[in-house]
């Protein structure tokens, strides 16, 4: 073998070894990392109310309690919720802790008891309404009664319905 072979051999293998090992380091020093990026869409559940006709701050006021009252309105409830599950509205009185309305003067203890209505309803029971998610729903609140000869007079009859909407 000529002094040429052996160095042409010789460039070759190192030619071969610098290709291997280009390559293996190269693999080497290869790194990948993975980021993740999430996000959450809250449910988020809402009422409002908006008095109709003779309304105080964030109430009605009756002024006669005397006479009967036919169902009437008297306030809008906008439902608003953005669950894929659903919600549910409840209703209950002060008073009475479930869904019969009874207004009281809390100085004789004289009550007046009166039926809600919801969505031009009477209703029956503490929930008052299950639905699908809904943005926006407005329904109507209202209220009847027969008056009783027995009140006594006084400005201070009164009750609060509280409204709760939750996700189902």
């Amino acid at each position: 073998m000529t002094m040429t072979s052996k160095f042409n051999i010789f460039l070759i293998l190192f030619s071969v070894c610098f290709l291997v090992f280009s390559i293996v380091g190269f693999a080497a020093i290869t790194d990948t990392k993975s980021f993740v990026i999430t996000g959450t869409v809250p449910a988020v559940c809402n009422l409002s109310i908006n008095t109709q006709g003779s309304s105080t701050n964030n109430g009605y006021n009756i002024s006669d309690l005397t006479s009967s009252l036919p169902q009437t309105t008297i306030a809008n409830v906008t439902e608003n919720c953005n669950n894929s599950n659903g919600y549910t509205v409840s209703l209950t009185s002060a008073n009475t802790g479930t869904f019969h309305g009874q207004l009281k003067d809390p100085t004789s203890q004289n009550t007046l008891d009166y039926t809600i209505y919801y969505n031009g309803s009477p209703i029956s029971s503490t929930n008052i309404t299950t639905s699908n998610s809904a943005a926006n729903i407005s329904k109507n609140l209202g209220i009847s009664y027969n008056t009783v000869s027995s009140l006594t007079p006084s400005t201070g009859y009164t009750d609060t319905l509280n409204f709760t909407i939750s996700t189902n």
